[in-house]
């Protein structure tokens, strides 16, 4: 098929991340905004059984959407393997597939575009092992050489798929995540009247793995309570083992005031964002990074590493700190916290910077990218 239809394209969009960390909302954002285009007609998705009675609640009724539900999960030998055969039930069969992850078939039929979000578990920072870090090249080297286009979430991204994996013969745009509508519409005021957490805190949100870097975040925070004794921080986010928020309770005697939310809701991470005093990001490494724009839609100063995503991302809208200093990282909370003025400019120059990630963008880039695919020979 090498022209989209008259009445739009019919797309497969796979849904196995729905509701899974911070790629399910980056899906869900797409498939949201791939549903309201008028240049899609229709929307297949194929989304694990376990997530079944959640997806309906949103989508089973829209006209555009058909999805089918699998009895395995994302990452599984299933999704691998007797994903496709899901596919290739669908009729009509789609003009192209997305695949919003690295999870693409083993033997994928017609043309499809892939997502890569980022290539950190093949860096010194990502604490893989060995075995599966030399699985994740192999799957992406074979997605690379079959894919008909790829879409990075970031300029920085791109270049590192480039640089690891040598430039491929197949088109690369980079389109941007956008920030969920619930933030761009958001009024904090609410939020700050009913506080979660009582008491002045620094806020940082994220699933709790090596490369976010927690230990330079807790250290750096030990090193702003010389100056602000009272000061809590909340660190928001999935556990998946022990790790150095464990570690670093017991070494430094840390009590209540290193506060742990491992299953916050969305509506009550909203709630952290609106009453922190200082969002704190310290990662060692990100392909995109929403977390400090969540917080400047709410309102909120950022402070983040100097890496060069992070300043793609935020420009001048968040102070940089190196992430591989905490006394750097206690410093910039100790600069900010004590300067009235700078936080007030960080906070104009975040709801600025935030505003620009709208969904209607990124669904315009994906759009046009996916109708290009389509009409490629």
């Amino acid at each position: 098929m090498s022209s989209k239809p008259a009445s739009g394209m019919i797309l497969y969009v796979d849904g196995m991340d729905f509701r899974r960390t911070g790629i399910g909302r980056v899906l869900e954002s797409v498939l949201v905004g791939l549903i309201e285009s008028d240049r899609v007609s229709g929307i297949q998705t194929v989304v694990p059984a376990t997530r079944a009675g959640e997806f309906q609640a949103d989508y089973v009724c829209h006209p555009k959407v058909r999805a089918l539900f699998a009895g395995f999960g994302p990452f599984t030998p299933g999704d691998f393997l007797l994903k496709q055969r899901l596919i290739d039930g669908f009729s009509p069969r789609a003009d192209v597939s997305l695949f919003p992850n690295m999870n693409v078939p083993l033997f994928p039929k017609g043309k499809f575009v892939f997502t890569v979000n980022d290539i950190i578990m093949m860096t010194s920072d990502s604490s893989w092992s060995p075995a599966k870090k030399y699985l994740f090249r192999a799957l992406t080297e074979r997605a690379l050489s079959r894919c008909s286009g790829l879409v990075c979430i970031s300029d920085f991204t791109r270049c590192e798929v480039e640089r690891v994996f040598g430039k491929g013969r197949a088109p690369v745009r980079v389109i941007q995540p956008a920030l969920g509508e619930e933030y761009l519409n958001v009024d904090p005021e609410p939020y700050r009247r009913a506080p979660l957490v009582s008491g002045d805190y620094l806020l940082h949100v994220g699933i709790r793995v090596g490369h976010k870097n927690h230990a330079g975040l807790i250290r750096g925070w030990v090193e702003a309570r010389k100056a602000f004794p009272s000061l809590k921080l909340v660190v928001a986010g999935k556990r998946l083992w022990e790790d150095d928020v464990d570690r670093l309770r017991r070494e430094l005697s840390l009590g209540p005031e290193l506060v742990e939310l491992t299953g916050a809701t969305d509506d009550q991470i909203r709630n952290l964002y609106a009453n922190a005093k200082l969002f704190v990001f310290p990662s060692f490494a990100e392909g995109f990074g929403i977390p400090p724009l969540e917080a400047m839609a709410m309102g909120v100063p950022v402070i983040c590493s100097d890496i060069k995503v992070l300043r793609e991302v935020n420009g001048d809208a968040a102070l940089y700190v190196d992430p591989r200093s905490p006394r750097e990282i206690g410093r910039g909370i100790v600069f900010v916290l004590s300067d009235p003025d700078l936080g007030g400019r960080l906070v104009a120059a975040g709801r600025t910077r935030s505003a620009l990630f709208t969904r209607r963008r990124m669904a315009e880039g994906y759009v046009s990218f996916l109708e290009a695919i389509c009409r490629a020979q």
